[in-house]
Parts: C-alpha cells; sequence; structure tokens
C-alpha cells in the first residue's frame, strides 16, 4: 500500500460537544505490568499508532465517537476509508456495502436499494457485492441510518447509537479536539519527545492523551470503481481536507496506485 502526506492550514473550529468517554475502559497499565521486561523495552518502541478505523476494538467502526475515543487514547493517526454518497458527498465506511456495519436491512424504505454489484477490487475483499452500496444512498439517507459492531464477540454496548460520519465532519472534529487542549498544554512536543513521554505517562498513569500532532490517515476505496459511475474520490477528498479546518498531516493511501497519482497531479507540491 502507498501513500503520499499532506498538510493543511485552516481556520480555528470551536471544541467539540463532550462525549461520555471513560478512560478507564480503555486503561493500559495492567497490560503493561503483565510482563516485567516489556516496561523496560517500552521506552525504545517509538512507534506510530495507528487508529484502525477509530477504537475499534471497543466501538463499531468508523463513526465520530470511535475517532474521539482513539484520540483521547493517544493515537498519533485516525484511520478512515473514504467512499463517495450518490450526491457526490464523502462519507467514512469500511466497505463499499453498508449490511455488516448498519441496520440498513432494518428499514423498509432502503429495501428497494438492495442491488448485486461488480465493483473492480484490488484489496483482496470480493469484487462481488450483494447488498446495500454507499454509492446508493444520498447523505440524507445515509444519515438516517445507525452503525452496529461487525463483531459478535466483542462489546455490543455502542450499537446503534450513532451514525456514519462524513470526511469533514471529521477533520473538524479532530481539529476541534487538538484546539481544546491546546491551552492546557505549556509545551509543544515534537514528534519523538511525544512517542517517548507517551511511553512513561501510559505507565504512571494507565491511560494516554490527546496527541496535538495526530494526522489523519485517509484511503480511498475502490476509487475507479467510483469515478467510473461520475464519483471521483480524489478531487472531492483533496477539496474536502483543504476546505476543512484540519491543520495537521495526512496521508492518503490506497491499493491502487493511479488514485494516488491522481492526487499527486491535483496538488503536485503535496
Amino acid at each position: 500500500m502507498m501513500n503520499r502526506v499532506l498538510r493543511k492550514s485552516a481556520a480555528t473550529l470551536k471544541p467539540p460537544s463532550t462525549f461520555p468517554f471513560n478512560r478507564k475502559n480503555f486503561s493500559m497499565k495492567k497490560t503493561l505490568k503483565r510482563s516485567e521486561s516489556f516496561p523496560k523495552a517500552l521506552p525504545l518502541a517509538k512507534v506510530d499508532v495507528i487508529a484502525h478505523r477509530g477504537a475499534r476494538g471497543n466501538m463499531p467502526d468508523h463513526t465520530l465517537e470511535t475517532y474521539i475515543a482513539a484520540f483521547e487514547t493517544g493515537a498519533d493517526w485516525i484511520e478512515l476509508d473514504a467512499h463517495c454518497t450518490l450526491d457526490g458527498e464523502l462519507v467514512i465506511n469500511h466497505d463499499i456495502e453498508l449490511g455488516e456495519t448498519t441496520d440498513v436491512a432494518d428499514w423498509a424504505w432502503a429495501a428497494p436499494l438492495r442491488t448485486r454489484t461488480d465493483a473492480p477490487c484490488y484489496d483482496g475483499e470480493p469484487q462481488v457485492m450483494e447488498g446495500w452500496m454507499v454509492s446508493d444512498f444520498t447523505l440524507a439517507q445515509l444519515k438516517k441510518l445507525r452503525v452496529k459492531m461487525r463483531h459478535q464477540n466483542r462489546s455490543q454496548e455502542f450499537n446503534l447509537k450513532y451514525s456514519i460520519p462524513t470526511v469533514e465532519e471529521t477533520c473538524n472534529l479532530l481539529q476541534g479536539m487538538i484546539d481544546s487542549i491546546r491551552g492546557q498544554q505549556s509545551h509543544v512536543w515534537e514528534k519523538d519527545e511525544w512517542l517517548e513521554a507517551r511511553n512513561d505517562y501510559v505507565l504512571k498513569h494507565g491511560f494516554s492523551r490527546g496527541n496535538l500532532n495526530c494526522g489523519l490517515y485517509i484511503e480511498t476505496k475502490r476509487p475507479s470503481w467510483y469515478r467510473s459511475m461520475g464519483l471521483p474520490l480524489e478531487e472531492k477528498l483533496v477539496a474536502c481536507v483543504e476546505n476543512s479546518n484540519f491543520k495537521g498531516p495526512v496521508i492518503i493511501q490506497s491499493f491502487e496506485e493511479d488514485s494516488l497519482q491522481r492526487i499527486e497531479d491535483i496538488k503536485s507540491e503535496w
């Protein structure tokens, strides 16, 4: 998988509304103490933590709330999967199909939208999909759906409480969280400083702090398929991030090299 790094600047956003997130549910202290050798090695492990689909071990994939949980537990990157709606809006969901991660099957109005789709795929997922495709729904229709945990062996506590987020909402949310804690920290951490300090902080307190350098790690999902329907992800994604309030780093990833090249062509200095 290839990537490009993008950097943005935009206006300040007001802090987001409070989310009832309990850090104790995500505590890492007990895990670290299980091994006598692990805490000694930890300060040397200066690695980036990528919150894949958010804090999805405890919550459903891809909601604003799971991104908040990921940020609160010290993630360096929030990973997103970008799709395009029927009316050209960028939303976030792992699959092009909605049945596994939402309650779309429970809505009578959505029944006629069920279809069988042949969508070229280069990431190992099935090419032929049957169900409800993101691209057949408008943003307003998608916002009526509620997200659920795809894995039965994980917590079902947050099922059907949250909606599918847009890329713009996520950009603005992350910048809002960063801005809301910026004034509380007297020291601006360089990346290496942050990675080492986070290890010490986790060992002492059992949880991390929000990373002011947290970035977005965005994948364009089946971009050639979307483009064939007149829904180009690349142009929309660049415009969306640039027009948002997000000021931090962005990594673009894709299983299709052409998608990365298109983004580079749009903004060559990136």
